[in-house]
């Protein structure tokens, strides 16, 4: 059987991002970006491509155990 949380794993979080805003730390995982499973990096490029600066976009993050729910308002870092 295949547990294995899948997710993107956080490496970095960039200092004034919405992500750093929202809370998400480095070693989380994320599990979902605007109600999507995002499995790769490229699941979560597509996603934000579809949003602009400014745009609230939930998300659900896997820390220790525990499954956390944050919105995250995109920044300019966030975009790149």
């Amino acid at each position: 059987q295949d547990n294995k949380i899948q997710g993107v794993y956080i490496q970095q979080v960039e200092k004034n991002s919405g992500a750093s805003a929202a809370g998400i730390k480095p070693t989380d995982i994320l599990l979902e970006l605007d109600g999507k499973k995002v499995k790769d990096i490229s699941d979560v490029e597509l996603i934000l491509d579809e949003h602009k600066v400014g745009d609230k976009i939930k998300s659900k993050i896997w820390r220790d155990g525990n499954v956390i729910y944050s919105e995250i308002t995109l920044s300019q870092i966030d975009k790149k």
